[in-house]
Formats: C-alpha cells, sequence, structure tokens
C-alpha cells in the first residue's frame, strides 16, 4: 500500500505525523512508521472497521465567467490556466486496541478502496472464523467441530490461511475431538 501521513491515533505508540506504510499481509496489517524502528501488527481477527472516505480529489480553479464569445474564451483559458487538484483521502482504521487516522495526498478514494479490497474479504473471514455457539454442557461459547473446520476451509480458500497453516491448524482442531 501506500505512504499514509498518520493524522491522529489513540492506542498506538506511532506519533502524529508519521509517514507510514500500511502493510496488507496474509496474516493482518501492518502499520509500518517510516524512519522508526517500530510497527505495530494487527490480525485481521483484530481489526473492526476499516474505511476510505473524505472528499479524495478535488479540481479547484479560479471559477470565471464569460459574456459573449471572448468573454467565454478568455474565461475558458483562465479557468484551464488555475486548475489545481488536490487530493485528500482518510483511512481509518480501528482494531481491539488502537485506532489511526490516515490521510493520502497521493490516492483518491477509489482507488484505495480498490487495492483494500482484499483486505476485507480477509476481515470478514476472520471474524466469522470468530462466531461461536453455547456448548450444551457447559453454556460457554465454544465453536463446534465442525464449524472450525468449515470456517478454516473458507479462510484458506480465501487465500488468508496458507496450506501448511490450513493443514497444521485442521490437525489442531481433529486433536481436540
Amino acid at each position: 500500500m501506500t505512504a499514509l501521513t498518520l493524522l491522529d491515533s489513540g492506542g498506538s505508540q506511532i506519533a502524529k505525523g508519521a509517514v507510514c506504510v500500511v502493510a496488507c499481509r496474509a496474516d493482518g496489517i501492518t502499520v509500518i512508521p517510516q524512519g522508526q524502528d517500530t510497527e505495530e501488527h494487527w490480525s485481521y481477527g483484530d481489526v473492526r472497521q476499516l474505511e476510505v472516505g473524505g472528499p479524495g480529489a478535488v479540481r479547484r480553479n479560479a471559477g470565471m465567467w464569460g459574456f459573449g464569445v471572448g468573454g467565454i474564451i478568455a474565461a475558458t483559458g483562465i479557468n484551464r490556466a488555475t486548475t489545481k487538484t488536490s487530493i485528500n483521502t482518510l483511512v481509518k482504521l480501528v482494531t481491539t486496541r488502537a485506532e489511526y487516522v490516515f490521510v493520502s495526498h497521493v490516492y483518491g478514494v477509489q482507488p484505495l478502496q480498490t487495492s483494500l479490497a482484499p483486505v476485507f474479504t480477509r476481515m470478514r473471514a476472520a471474524q466469522s472464523a470468530g462466531t461461536t455457539v453455547a456448548s450444551e454442557s457447559t453454556g460457554s461459547p465454544v465453536m463446534s467441530i465442525s464449524g472450525q473446520l468449515r470456517e478454516l476451509a473458507q479462510l484458506h480458500e480465501d487465500g488468508v490461511l496458507t496450506d501448511q497453516e490450513f493443514d497444521a491448524k485442521k490437525a489442531d482442531v481433529l486433536a481436540r475431538m
């Protein structure tokens, strides 16, 4: 992902104004501030919200109006010469223990949403994997063996789990039977 500037955060050790790379990996999201030795990693199960919004790309010009053919031509030329585009796209990341608000001055809303599409899929898969049912014997929340296997299969199919991770987790679930 592109470099984003941290506007504000809570629960994070990263300083406001830091330029960060938000890396979307197979096992979660990592916030990496440039020029610092620290990074903050969140599994997809820990991510509660990810939003992309704000005005995005905004074009402005002198706003001239012309009357008559000559005035219209002159106004059009002035408006073209003074047209400037500014980009202010906000990215909000909320995890179980931290919240970040970033701004991008490079990419608009749609390109960032498109680049984050795999992240939204992995977040939904991780959240559904955390779904629980009540145990008949204890009443405490536990996931059924078949539910766990279905969720692992879905995570594997979605690309969240590698073949090796899937096999290891499946073996763990079956060993607890």
